[in-house]
């Protein structure tokens, strides 16, 4: 009888281990790096950022209709010669309650892209279009419209960049 409790006992408390440790798997990211810093890590990742031009407010107001407000640092980066469609961005939400807004407001800019997608422009870059994608850090949204390998790359530069040690 004592053994069965003992290993009751021991049963009991593994799985307690189990449930806390579950628990703390979701990963911890800073909100103390400068979006300038994060473009610093991305930009040498993209083959043609050297002509990649950075958006003003209105760009981000009028263009892409996102609302400064709960947005405390940001870029924006757009490909200005013309030659492709590469675009990515970086937003800090100025605190945790305002990271579903922001990131909202930017799936519903890379919907309106694919949405307005005119078919007789550029047709072999509508595929970064249709596959662009957002991904939320913290307080950080990031987004991009690249080739698969360079926005996988982008990903993991800023998540790198982000995470807590």
């Amino acid at each position: 009888m004592k053994q069965k409790l003992t290993s009751f006992i021991l049963l009991a408390a593994i799985s307690l281990l189990a449930l806390v440790s579950c628990g703390s798997g979701a990963a911890k990211y800073r909100n103390d790096v400068a979006v300038p810093d994060l473009c610093a890590a991305a930009d040498p990742l993209i083959g043609d950022s050297s002509t990649m031009a950075t958006m003003t407010d209105d760009y981000l107001y009028g263009m892409m209709g996102i609302e400064l407000d709960g947005i405390s640092d940001y870029a924006v980066k757009v490909q200005a010669s013309g030659a492709n469609v590469d675009e990515y961005g970086i937003f800090k939400a100025s605190s945790d309650e305002n990271v579903a807004t922001v990131e909202q407001m930017v799936q519903s800019y890379l919907s309106k892209r694919v949405e307005t997608w005119m078919p007789e422009y550029m047709p072999e870059e509508f595929p970064k279009v249709q596959s662009a994608k957002a991904q939320v850090y913290g307080q950080y949204v990031v987004y991009c419209i690249l080739d698969d390998s360079e926005k996988s790359a982008v990903f993991n530069a800023i998540e790198a960049a982000l995470k807590e040690e």
